[in-house]
């Protein structure tokens, strides 16, 4: 029995150093943010395989569409007396806010953006967009800051920046709020129509997705201008009006404006407007519902833990019972991932940990097998000079039969 607990314990601490040596790895990889792109994928699946909620009640998209520059016939840039039309007949249907993700930076001509101007200052209810562009040069990087017409801002409730954060592979999954030090569309849009409670400083997060392309209440242009057809009673009344580009979901966002990846565009790559962006954000805002990621320090801790358990775990078991293991762990992991981010919105980075599992369980096979090697050259150097060789190759095959002493 002495012999067989000191086996155990040795068995037991080489499985601890295995996973050690697993959470070492892990812990480089996560200072150097590797495994970012397995991540993500893994991320976008759980977002696809969310059940997708009801549309916001509270917003509502005007899409300067495809649909809209057929019935107009007219090409961009449209006349501004068009767009003072659109507010005077949002603004009379009853809108919260309305919010231009369309830059009007130039001038037209002096009647359209007086009555442009006249439109703004009436509705009192309008906020309009400016826009950073950044200068890159090899001895230095600027930005400016680019404001609508003076007489435009006049009359508008309010400014805010129009920006989107796409991840290094360009998809669009997070939001930060003034990430450039001036206010982002979408946190003026919350400030103005729900004051309290203030949005936290510099947040940032995962964005909650209620749905895919198209899944927000939405209106072509030229049925809001459309005199002969009447906006139906309710549908815009107290509701964030946002107006701004919209796109057929496969379209080539090479050829479309403001076209931007999301979760959802994988497998078919379907593409979403960034005006859509801009409403799921003011939602997430709202409702208060983003999405949370452990951080640097969090994952290393709930790696570290996780990893010395399934080693102890793995001990003195044999290889087959590991790899059962590692199965069922896996599964586990997967649960609680899927668990944690559609009941909590927490994001715990899942695949290095898998990675982790694997690296481990390889780990305590090799270290199986060196053992059963070592074990094995012994016995042949033991009992090779007096023992008859069957013997010796029947003790090499059932090491268990060896008992000393008799």
């Amino acid at each position: 029995m002495g012999n067989w607990h000191i086996f155990r314990r040795r068995d037991l601490g080489l499985s601890l150093a295995n996973g050690l040596l697993a959470f070492f790895i892990l812990a480089a990889m996560v200072a150097l943010d590797g495994g970012r792109r397995m991540e993500n994928i893994a991320l976008d699946f759980c977002y696809r395989l969310r059940p997708p909620s009801p549309p916001p009640g509270d917003i509502l998209i005007v899409g300067i569409d495809a649909a809209s520059f057929q019935e107009l016939k007219r090409p961009w840039p449209w006349p501004r007396r068009w767009h003072a039309q659109l507010i005077r007949r949002l603004t009379d249907a009853g809108a919260a806010l309305i919010v231009f993700d369309v830059f009007f930076g130039e001038p037209s001509t002096q009647e359209d953006d007086r009555l442009l101007a006249e439109a703004i200052r009436d509705s009192r209810g309008v906020i309009l967009a400016r826009i950073i562009e950044v200068t890159q040069d090899p001895q230095f990087s600027r930005q400016i800051v680019r404001q609508p017409l003076p007489e435009f801002c006049a009359g508008a409730c309010d400014l805010a920046v129009i920006l989107h954060t796409p991840d290094p592979d360009k998809v669009v999954r997070r939001f930060r709020l003034s990430p450039a030090g001036y206010e982002t569309l979408a946190e003026v849009v919350v400030r103005h129509f729900s004051p309290e409670p203030r949005l936290p400083a510099k947040q940032a997060g995962l964005i909650n997705f209620s749905g895919p392309p198209g899944h927000l209440a939405a209106l072509s242009y030229h049925q809001v201008l459309d005199p002969h057809s009447p906006l139906p009673p309710g549908l815009v009344q107290g509701r964030i009006v946002l107006v701004g580009w919209m796109l057929r979901q496969n379209a080539d966002p090479a050829t479309q404006a403001d076209a931007f990846l999301t979760p959802f565009s994988q497998p078919f790559g379907g593409y979403m407007s960034g005006v859509e962006i801009q409403g799921h954000i003011i939602h997430t805002l709202l409702t208060g519902t983003w999405g949370r990621e452990l951080g640097p320090w969090g994952r290393l801790a709930f790696y570290f833990v996780v990893l010395m358990g399934v080693s102890l775990f793995m001990g003195c078991r044999p290889p087959w019972v590991c790899v059962l293991g590692l199965l069922g762990a896996s599964a586990g992991l997967w649960f609680a991932v899927w668990a944690l981010f559609c009941g909590f919105r927490l994001w715990i980075f899942p695949m290095l940990l898998n990675l982790g599992f694997l690296l481990a369980c390889t780990g305590k096979v090799l270290l199986h097998h060196l053992h059963s090697l070592r074990e094995k050259r012994w016995l042949r150097q033991a009992f090779s000079l007096y023992v008859n060789p069957e013997v010796v190759e029947d003790l090499i095959d059932h090491p268990h039969r060896l008992e000393l002493g008799g």
